[in-house]
């Protein structure tokens, strides 16, 4: 039976009342990879604070295999890897998947993954911006939590590690729920099995790509 999370009933509004997330619903099993779309102030990222357990809103509701958690990050149930990083700088690649993942799991990187095995041995601080959000995203796929949040995993690196962190999600290799979002939308549509555009506090299904310009998200005549 598939992991399931469910997001309902989310209310967040700061102190002039304005509406940032109203009333969001959403539902991601296991091995489902669900795109959230949005522009700028959107309310994405607070959406992924809100089911990680890390903000707390006026309301919400987040059920995994049909129980109701407040911290869902508590019970390792959830990761989420934010836009910045958050990976110590000093830490070689080596120390870090060591002590972030099961020996075995980090023997087995060593050996089938090229790119990892050529950082084996560098600090954080030492690999660029796409070595290290290829990294990162690499560890948290690996993690045994059985839901992902990726903020912004594509921007501002090379084309080349985008393209790259784009099968290491395909592939998921612990069949795990991923909710991914971020404004290189051609890369979020290319790995998502559903879409969503957050839009006015809520989210909206997007069932073809003319959706996002009749919404305003893209310009009229993109496709």
């Amino acid at each position: 039976m598939k992991n399931k999370l469910e997001v309902d009933s989310v209310l967040l509004s700061y102190r002039d009342n304005k509406h940032i997330l109203s009333d969001c619903y959403l539902a991601c099993a296991g091995g489902n990879i669900i795109g959230i779309l949005g522009r700028n102030g959107a309310g994405k990222s607070s959406l992924f604070e809100v089911i990680f357990g890390t903000l707390t809103p006026q309301n919400k509701f987040i059920r995994i295999n049909g129980t109701p958690y407040k911290k869902p990050f508590i019970k390792q149930l959830v990761g989420y890897l934010p836009q910045k990083s958050m990976f110590p700088k000093q830490q070689s690649v080596k120390d870090l998947l060591r002590f972030m993942l099961a020996e075995q799991r980090v023997d087995r990187a060593s050996i089938s993954n090229e790119r990892i095995r050529k950082l084996w041995n560098q600090h954080i601080g030492e690999l660029s911006g796409g070595e290290r959000k290829y990294f990162e995203v690499y560890t948290m796929l690996h993690m045994k939590h059985p839901f992902l949040l990726l903020d912004e995993p594509f921007s501002g690196i090379e084309p080349i590690y985008a393209h790259e962190i784009e099968n290491l999600i395909k592939q998921n290799p612990r069949s795990k729920g991923i909710l991914i979002s971020d404004h290189h939308y051609e890369q979020v549509i290319g790995v998502s099995d559903k879409l969503f555009l957050l839009h006015d506090g809520a989210l909206k299904a997007v069932h073809s790509r003319h959706q996002l310009e009749e919404l305003g998200y893209i310009p009229a005549g993109t496709f």
